[in-house]
């Protein structure tokens, strides 16, 4: 199938777009990229904009446009997404409607991108007022995204969002009341993880949802086995009760980890058993010793990364910050070390890297730390990492 041609009239060339993205056709890749470009030049209000982005993520994620992997055609809307977010800013009328914004939220989470800073303030300075029409499906796609990729909301907005969630968590179902338990810990983990002055908001907004009654009985009704992890994290996070950690979808020792483990026995490092944390069940990637210092590594591949919309760098997302934040409250005189997968790819020939690396991390105080890409020990867990280069 070619890309959209040329049309007499905009509205035909705008109608034939939108059929584009809403009908599951087969593409390619190229062809998926080529008409997103041309769908955000021929955008010409927010509906359109929105419908464009939101159903070219939901056909490429969900394998309907292009075969069985989506990573070529996801890779060809990244690519046009800061062009996308740079025309909405410039879109003008009517701002979006109350079911854009999380439209928008979720297609971004879908490719696994983070908006735009400019972009995210122009989307809560635009409907702080409408927050009270969302409804309970919008709130609960507005959370997901934002907790998963990390983002910060401005005070204003972030209080008039949990006052909407607590009066809409009545009508939630119990694995709904689950998802949002998770998503509220992986926003106040962000939030901690990005300033120290965070505000009460979202901690008093999750006392009043899960003390109300009829909420707990929605959720002792729930039948998912797996659910109630996620409200326990919740529940320690909150109040610091015993909890189990968050258990992560990944290769036990994966080649990654091998090889990781290599450069660290290279560089003068001892590795110890993989531990279980206590009363958990958490497996530890990978501990070691290091001229009398003990410490346990996290090893963390491409699916604990955000993109950033200029498509070079990368930042842990929400719930790997969470489980890191979880770890190190819960361990609080070990060193925890999350090293992205792109510090092996970029320093695997470096053998003074990983040397002076062990050196960092046996002057290290007890907490949790993150490797950039330099190979350098920082606490700030949220630090951009060097990683893509753009695709032609």
């Amino acid at each position: 199938m070619s890309t959209i041609s040329t049309r007499d009239t905009v509205d035909h060339a705008l109608l034939d777009l939108r059929d584009f993205f809403l009908d599951k056709q087969h593409c390619s890749p190229k062809v998926m990229g080529a008409t997103f470009a041309e769908s955000i030049r021929r955008s010409d209000s927010w509906r359109n904009h929105t419908i464009f982005l939101y159903h070219a993520a939901k056909n490429t994620c969900h394998h309907l446009c292009y075969g069985m992997n989506p990573d070529p055609a996801a890779d060809e809307l990244r690519n046009h997404l800061r062009a996308w977010a740079d025309k909405a800013l410039k879109i003008k009328g009517q701002p979006p409607e109350a079911w854009m914004i999380p439209q928008v939220l979720t297609a971004f989470r879908m490719l696994r991108v983070r908006p735009p800073a400019k972009f995210v303030e122009y989307c809560e300075r635009s409907t702080t007022r409408s927050l009270r029409l969302w409804q309970k499906s919008q709130m609960l796609e507005w959370i997901g995204a934002v907790a998963d990729l990390g983002i910060e909301s401005n005070t204003a907005f972030l209080k008039s969002a949990c006052e909407r969630l607590v009066s809409l968590a009545p009508g939630m179902q119990g694995h709904e009341l689950y998802d949002l338990a998770r998503n509220m810990a992986m926003m106040d983990a962000v939030l901690e993880a990005r300033r120290s002055d965070k505000t009460p908001y979202i901690a008093n907004a999750f006392r009043k949802i899960y003390n109300d009654q009829a909420v707990l009985l929605k959720i002792n009704q729930a039948s998912a086995t797996e659910e109630p992890q996620k409200l326990s994290d919740a529940y320690y996070w909150f109040s610091r009760q015993k909890a189990a950690l968050p258990r992560f979808d990944r290769e036990q020792n994966s080649g990654l980890q091998w090889l990781v483990a290599e450069q660290f026995r290279n560089a003068g490092a001892h590795p110890v058993g993989r531990r279980v944390i206590e009363d958990t069940g958490h497996e530890i990637d990978l501990s070691f010793t290091f001229q009398g210092c003990n410490f346990d590594v996290e090893v963390d591949g491409p699916v604990h990364f955000i993109r950033c919309t200029d498509g070079h760098v990368i930042t842990l997302d929400g719930r790997s910050v969470l489980q890191t934040m979880l770890m190190a409250h819960k361990l609080p005189e070990q060193k925890i070390i999350r090293l992205p997968y792109t510090v092996y790819d970029d320093h695997a020939g470096r053998p003074e890297m990983w040397k002076d690396l062990c050196q960092q991390v046996k002057g290290a105080k007890p907490g949790a730390y993150l490797v950039d890409s330099e190979g350098h020990l920082t606490p700030k867990l949220l630090t951009k990492c060097r990683v893509f280069t753009p695709v032609s």
